[in-house]
């Protein structure tokens, strides 16, 4: 057996390359079916290949002397930009990319969020192919909510209200009588302080 490593996908038609084996090239017809074990690794490929060439094309940020230009997650994907013009850059960048692969940016569904810690609300005008984007003023992010105004005030007290909504779905367990004190402290590690700690350690 072998160690998969490259699928190459060339107006639909494919090659496979791996470190004992070379394929000859073939027509493919079909898309993977929905549920395919094969699907989240051809879509990690693709989208590493694509995010790969923007960063060559971006800047980014600075953040304790690394550049970044993204934050990414499955197919959640966050730009992180300076300026209005260098998000703008940034995202049709993306889009040209994302396009060469077959993938494509849901306008819609896009949201930016300026993060200005003075407070000071100044309205922008970003566009993706002709589509305006919304502009929020906090953003709920891989489980995290954040604010114009980078402060974790909502975050904290939103985490503690989903811990003590926790706590009541397990009340009766919890408070168990039957079980020690030692078994209820691992239960409560697993059921109420994960959900408060979520995202905190970064």
């Amino acid at each position: 057996s072998y160690v998969l490593q490259y699928i190459m996908l060339v107006q639909n038609v494919v090659f496979i390359l791996s470190s004992t084996f070379n394929s000859p090239r073939f027509s493919v017809s079909n898309n993977s079916c929905s549920g395919c074990s094969v699907s989240p690794l051809l879509f990690n490929i693709f989208i590493e290949s694509a995010i790969k060439q923007f960063k060559e094309k971006t800047k980014g940020v600075k953040v304790n002397g690394r550049q970044i230009h993204s934050i990414i997650f499955a197919d959640d994907i966050a730009l992180v930009a300076e300026n209005e013009r260098d998000l703008s850059n940034m995202m049709t960048n993306l889009s040209i990319v994302l396009i060469q692969v077959q993938l494509k940016i849901n306008a819609e569904k896009t949201k930016i969020l300026i993060v200005d810690k003075r407070g000071i609300e100044m309205q922008r005008t970003i566009s993706l192919n002709g589509t305006p984007i919304e502009e929020v003023k906090s953003f709920c992010y891989l489980g995290n909510h954040i604010t114009q105004d980078n402060k974790y005030t909502t975050e904290i007290k939103r985490r503690i209200a989903l811990a003590k909504q926790a706590f009541t779905k397990k009340q009766n367990l919890l408070t168990s009588r039957h079980l020690s004190i030692k078994i209820r402290k691992y239960f409560i590690k697993t059921y109420v302080w994960s959900v408060a700690l979520y995202g905190s350690e970064s």
